[in-house]
């Protein structure tokens, strides 16, 4: 039997307060497009990823010739029309299945990625793997298994990786590790890791940070179920679904959720901080997105609920989710500011991550939410007084969800991807501004 995903629902009760921040809401006009439709299986939850010629790649989480997933590629035809073409098709084995996370090429064309589950050790057929994809001369591409994860304290269910400029990959487990945790049947709530190639061709897997709930650990963060990104500086920065040091309606889930940050240090080891802690309330809570710098150092980033209001998707989430920004102090501290509430008709559950154009404007998406409670499309304005006009360009109708993040191309064009609706099993779109 496959691995079932586990019901990630954060419940708790929460106190509304009045939000502080007053956010002006106008329509964006844009013009949007389909440009691919999926006919077998739904594209992943994670942003698409161009390579140097412009063309977007992803990953679906079924379909393939065994239907255990596919990477794949979307190329322009002179027509204007685009094709897709399948990297790999999983074969549901020791190469994996189910990738789910975003892909990454390294500086010589090579694809990284994850699939969730799969590889032959432990958790009844793999406990995951983190892949590599090389391109053959004659068009095609290899497929190479860095490692496999075994459901112990090394891991389970990788999310995504991330690299560095010296090739290293990093990562997020979404169980396992060790120790203690909640509705876990792996042990331990999560890991980072490291994986460093070696001159032989070999990779050396390394943990960088167990999350568990033993002796209140659970404050530093549990689930970490985005992926990671580095500052200027080396340090990683990423996201957990609960833990943290949240207020009273966040014990029974052990924290509502937090940001946090891994420094290395000169032993090969890395420290870890919590930099902001959700309470629930308006600043929200399960924030599940990838973060995002801007270029003074500031993060940014979405929480799937909390906020104000009532959902009609979700009847037992205190509200539809949050925007939000981080800013650094200089004694090490962080302020959290909230920049948008969704209240549903807006849009709702925003669990993808967001982009930044040129000019600082932000660029999201929500899963819910809208007139038709199928998704929407945002973009958020700095404005001169220090506050963010918010603004929709496209309401889904029933039967789409767009639950990854916009990626822009060179020429300012939004691309995303639906879950559903096209008169299949979702879409890739184009939106220009």
């Amino acid at each position: 039997m496959q691995p079932q995903r586990f019901l990630r629902v954060l419940t708790t009760a929460v106190t509304i307060i009045l939000l502080s921040l007053t956010i002006v809401s106008t329509v964006w006009g844009a013009e949007y497009k389909v440009i691919y439709r999926f006919r077998d299986a739904a594209p992943s939850s994670r942003m698409l990823v161009f390579d140097a010629d412009g063309n977007p790649y992803g990953t679906t989480s079924w379909g393939g010739d065994l239907g255990c997933g596919t990477v794949f590629k979307l190329s322009l035809n002179p027509d204007g029309t685009w094709t897709k073409s399948v990297l790999y098709s999983f074969a549901c084995g020791s190469d994996g299945m189910n990738p789910d996370g975003a892909i990454v090429f390294d500086k010589a064309g090579n694809i990284y990625g994850t699939t969730a589950w799969g590889g032959g050790t432990g958790c009844d057929g793999g406990c995951g793997t983190v892949f590599q994809l090389a391109p053959n001369p004659n068009g095609t591409w290899t497929e190479n298994v860095l490692y496999r994860f075994a459901g112990g304290r090394d891991g389970v269910e990788p999310v995504e990786v991330t690299i560095d400029d010296a090739g290293n990959l990093y990562g997020t487990t979404y169980f396992g590790g060790g120790g203690s945790c909640v509705a876990s049947p792996y042990g331990g709530c999560g890991t980072v890791f490291e994986l460093t190639p070696n001159p032989d061709g070999s990779w050396t897997y390394k943990v960088l940070r167990r999350f568990n709930v033993d002796n209140y650990e659970y404050v530093n963060g549990v689930y970490p179920w985005s992926g990671l990104i580095f500052d200027a500086t080396g340090n990683l920065y990423g996201v957990t679904m609960n833990g943290g040091t949240g207020g009273p309606g966040c014990d029974r889930w052990f924290g509502c959720g937090a940001v946090y940050k891994l420094t290395p240090k000169p032993d090969g080891s890395w420290s870890e901080s919590v930099l902001y802690s959700f309470q629930a309330g308006p600043d929200g809570l399960g924030p599940r997105s990838d973060l995002i710098f801007d270029a003074a150092g500031n993060l940014y980033g979405t929480t799937a609920s909390g906020g104000i209001g009532h959902c009609e998707y979700a009847d037992t989430w205190p509200g539809c989710g949050t925007v939000f920004m981080l800013t650094p102090k200089p004694d090490g501290t962080w302020v959290e500011k909230k920049l948008h509430v969704f209240k549903g008709k807006d849009g709702g559950w925003p669990v993808a991550g967001m982009s930044f154009d040129l000019a600082g404007n932000l660029y999201g998406t929500t899963q819910w939410g809208g007139a038709y409670e199928s998704g929407v499309v945002f973009k958020l304005t700095p404005q001169p007084d220090g506050g963010w006009m918010f603004s929709k360009t496209r309401v889904f109708k029933q039967g789409q969800h767009p639950s990854a993040g916009l990626v822009m191309d060179a020429a300012g064009n939004l691309y995303g991807t639906t879950i559903s609706g096209g008169k299949g099993y979702g879409v890739v779109f184009r939106i220009t501004p």
